[in-house]
């Protein structure tokens, strides 16, 4: 709540705080005769309470009070009369004053223009002392706001807020003083809750204020946090030494606030810490098997090779293997070897020579479809060609996956030339 003290011919305003003239506060109370007019300016100090404008010294003016007030209040008629006084107050658009007549009613006046809200009230009431009162305004929401402010140490600054209407926002310079002067960005409060709040502080001397910036390369080296300096355009950061290429680099871009005050934002351009990130993808073969494979983060032309497990660990293949490739497109598979056998399917190509009842050598050439196979022996018919169809021939299967000719009995029992199988 204000109230006002009636003094002296006086009307001051010391670094916007009040000053109340002590002395003839009883004097201007004290009951004048018939004919003695009352003194003809009387001071009056208001004190805005947390809800109102800066505190201002107030003075007022009235004539002779009427003997028929003065008799009512001195019958005890009435509780309380006030005075007719001036008040000058600061609503944030600078001094206003408001004439208030002599009486003891509430007095209502319309907010000054300029107020953040202009279609506003100021209720004034009088007190039984004699003093009128400020009990209400709703021409702003916050009051005004004079504070000092530590952005790092060694640097502070006084921040003088106006009074503002909710969601009403201000920002002041970053200049210092210690002399410190940043060219970018600025200290921003926001009118909320009827009170000033402080909102951001972006003080730099590039667009782009130094900091840190958060990367997730995934997989092992996962997230990270690297130090970034300011910078107007772009900023070269080194790769985590965990990443598959440390000696590569993290490429950030600067774009500028559309707030000149506004602090610019970083985005990520490229970076060569590595060329695949981690990744997980599904592979079939058989067209009837699955499974995950999981890819690490690598650089270009890595290789990684995965086992021929598939459906939960429920089909194993004994041979082969499953290949990826990193390229600068990301990972692909190379090849995949997974089988069942040892040797795989090929067609054995046999060159024949037969010596007939007289002696004469006839040479011809045979070949046999092998089936895919675990290592061991294998025993085929051997070609219609031949001169004995209903013989045998017999092919080893070898551990390294290679087939070798065994036995042949396809015509007097007699092998001339054989050659190794071949694929189809």
């Amino acid at each position: 709540m204000a109230s006002c003290a009636c003094g002296r011919d006086t009307e001051r305003l010391v670094d916007g705080e009040p000053l109340i003239e002590e002395g003839l506060q009883a004097a201007a109370h004290r009951e004048p005769s018939a004919n003695q007019l009352w003194p003809r300016k009387a001071a009056l100090g208001i004190v805005l309470g947390a809800a109102a404008a800066a505190v201002i010294v107030l003075a007022g003016q009235h004539s002779g009070v009427s003997l028929k007030s003065r008799t009512l209040k001195t019958l005890g008629l009435v509780d309380r009369f006030c005075y007719g006084s001036q008040l000058s107050m600061n609503f944030g658009s600078g001094i206003t004053k408001f004439d208030l007549d002599d009486g003891s009613a509430d007095v209502v006046r319309n907010c000054p223009f300029g107020a953040s809200n202009p279609t506003g009230k100021i209720h004034f009431s009088c007190l039984s002392s004699g003093m009128w009162n400020l009990t209400d305004q709703s021409c702003y929401s916050c009051p005004a706001l004079r504070e000092k402010f530590t952005y790092v140490e060694g640097q502070e600054r006084a921040i003088v807020l106006p009074p503002a209407g909710d969601g009403d926002k201000y920002s002041e310079k970053c200049i210092f003083d210690d002399g410190t002067n940043y060219s970018k960005g600025g200290i921003a409060f926001i009118c909320k809750d009827h009170r000033w709040q402080h909102v951001s502080t972006t003080c730099s001397q590039t667009i782009c204020r130094p900091g840190n910036v958060s990367l997730n390369f995934y997989g092992s080296v996962g997230k990270v946090r690297l130090p970034v300096p300011g910078s107007d355009d772009f900023s070269q950061l080194a790769c985590p030494m965990t990443a598959p290429n440390p000696q590569g680099v993290v490429t950030l871009k600067c774009k500028a606030n559309k707030d000149p005050e506004g602090a610019g934002t970083w985005t990520f351009m490229n970076q060569t810490c590595q060329t695949c990130n981690p990744t997980t993808l599904q592979l079939t073969v058989d067209k009837v098997h699955h499974r995950e494979v999981l890819l690490p983060g690598a650089i270009t032309d890595a290789v990684v090779e995965e086992s021929c497990v598939f459906d939960g660990a429920t089909k194993i293949y004994p041979k082969g293997t499953v290949t990826y490739m990193c390229h600068k497109n990301g990972w692909a598979l190379q090849k995949s070897t997974c089988r069942d056998y040892v040797c795989p399917d090929q067609t054995a190509v046999m060159k024949m020579e037969y010596h007939t009842d007289g002696g004469q050598a006839i040479s011809g050439q045979a070949t046999i479809k092998l089936k895919a196979s675990v290592d061991g022996l294998f025993v085929y018919d051997c070609p219609q060609s031949t001169l004995k169809p209903s013989g045998k021939i017999s092919f080893d299967c070898l551990p390294d996956g290679s087939w070798r000719v065994n036995t042949v009995d396809c015509g007097n029992g007699e092998q001339v030339a054989s050659v190794a199988p071949t694929n189809v």
